[in-house]
């Protein structure tokens, strides 16, 4: 036998043998493939979206009597000299804190919130030209005896305040309100869910989720030179001169509102069902 038979020979072999080796890699790679589809199958809808629930939101609101209040009280001054334009505040401000101690307020319930300085220009488009200097001075007064309000204002704009800022209204323990509030909502969202789910013959398992949508404020204040101040809740003062009909501020305390607010997911299934 010639060497080029025995070549030719050789490479049958060799030929046959990596056939063989990929006809058995496809046999084993195929069923993996085949079985891989089945594994892997996109969810139908159905399965998908889980077993079906009812979502509902439930609010409350617990109104709740005011205990202490603060308000800002102070004086918009105006000269050409700056110096003057903050002696005049520091003078009105003077007789404010004065007038306030002398009515009984403890000196530890009057800060300092506002004092500002700052010029005036000319409208001159070409150049700023300094024409004046205006001057801010605010003081917080923090009222312990809400009955007294009116009277403490009045004495205010009777040495010369200019300004009366909002007053706020406030409740020492405000956690216990917006305990009592989420309780509140939780049963209303509860009672809801139980009448949507007789209404459709099918019963609640359990709560899949729920989520709080209550503010940690009720809102947040702002009066009128733009206090960015956040507090638990405000309200407006009606105020009425000393010369008219009544002798003192009118405040309308009345109540105000702490809310409270829940979402709620309940699964329910079927009566009788797995």
């Amino acid at each position: 036998m010639g060497v080029g038979q025995r070549l030719s020979g050789l490479l049958a072999v060799i030929l046959a043998v990596t056939l063989a080796i990929v006809v058995l890699i496809l046999a084993i790679q195929v069923p993996k493939a085949t079985a891989a589809p089945a594994r892997g199958r996109p969810l139908s809808a159905e399965e998908d979206a889980g077993p079906p629930t009812i979502s509902v939101r439930a609010n409350a609101i617990v109104k709740v009597q005011p205990e202490t209040a603060y308000f800002e009280v102070g004086v918009l001054t105006q000269h050409k000299s700056a110096a003057e334009a903050q002696q005049m505040a520091d003078r009105v401000i003077g007789r404010i804190m004065k007038a306030l101690q002398e009515k009984g307020m403890d000196r530890k319930d009057l800060a300092t919130s506002v004092c500002n300085l700052r010029p005036s220009y000319a409208d001159d488009r070409d150049r700023r030209t300094i024409i004046g200097y205006h001057g801010d001075n605010f003081v917080t007064v923090n009222v312990r005896e809400l009955s007294r309000l009116g009277e403490l204002i009045d004495a205010c704009m009777a040495v010369g305040a200019t300004n009366i800022g909002q007053v706020e209204f406030r409740v020492e323990d405000i956690r216990s309100y917006r305990k009592q509030g989420r309780e509140m909502a939780v049963k209303n969202a509860r009672e809801r869910a139980e009448q949507i789910a007789a209404a459709m013959g099918v019963k609640i398992v359990r709560v899949r989720s729920i989520d709080e949508t209550t503010s940690d404020y009720a809102r947040y204040g702002r009066d009128w030179w733009g206090s960015r101040r956040e507090t638990m809740m405000s309200q407006a003062i009606a105020y009425v001169p000393s010369d008219t009909a009544s002798e003192e501020p009118e405040i309308a305390l009345g109540t105000f509102p702490i809310t409270a607010g829940v979402a709620v997911s309940f699964e329910i299934e079927e009566p009788g069902g797995a």
